[in-house]
């Protein structure tokens, strides 16, 4: 009987086993093993997401996307600003086609350009303070010239690719109105900077003395 025992035993020895794991000769921590390195998980691509899913805005997202106007700029007017009716009626034509149609007055023309009184530069649509006579030289340019604003809460500079250069443009940001553009190639012993403006974008508030 023992004999018997002993021969089964060899047989099933020498057959082996047909288990995966014998038959494949490697153990199962092995085999988990080769599927981390043969078949490495697929990272989610914009293609595989669920449709449903919402990516995560970016900060770049966020600062572009649409958002309620300023009714302080040029966009959007404040409710209290002028109709073009009535900006017609109190500009003159020159006036009105340079603070709203962005146009610019002959060099050398401007009421302003050879004033040396001192005094406030006001915005001619709306009265905002832009420049003061102290800051204004004569840069051989034609039109008045500042090297300084006097109040930048009151000015706004936008990129402009007009004429197939690229300048910065000068506008009054509590109205809106097209003053002229900035250059920098003004005093440098001042600011470096050379506010070129329009005349008729502009009025004059003198100084008074004292006395008076």
């Amino acid at each position: 009987m023992k004999y018997v025992f002993f021969s089964l035993f060899v047989v099933l020895t020498v057959a082996g086993c047909n288990c995966s794991t014998c038959s494949t000769g490697t153990s199962s921590a092995d085999s988990e093993s080769d599927s981390s390195t043969t078949a490495p998980a697929v990272a989610a691509t914009p293609e595989t997401e669920s449709a449903d899913a919402q990516p995560t805005p970016t900060p770049d997202a966020l600062e572009t996307e649409e958002k309620p106007m300023d009714a302080n700029s040029p966009e959007m007017p404040a409710d209290d600003a002028p109709s073009t009716d009535d900006l017609r009626s109190r500009l003159t034509p020159e006036q009105f086609a340079v603070t709203q149609q962005c146009g610019t007055e002959p060099p050398g023309t401007g009421k302003w350009l050879y004033n040396k009184k001192e005094g406030t530069y006001t915005c001619i649509v709306c009265d905002a303070p832009l420049f003061s006579s102290d800051t204004k030289y004569d840069s051989g340019s034609g039109w008045p010239s500042f090297w300084q604003v006097l109040e930048s809460e009151n000015i706004e500079e936008v990129e402009d690719r007009e004429l197939g250069m690229l300048r910065t443009e000068v506008r009054c940001k509590k109205c809106g109105s097209h003053l002229g553009h900035v250059f920098p190639d003004g005093p440098r012993d001042k600011t470096g900077m050379r506010y070129c403006i329009n005349s008729v974008s502009l009025d004059f508030e003198e100084e008074k003395n004292d006395s008076e």
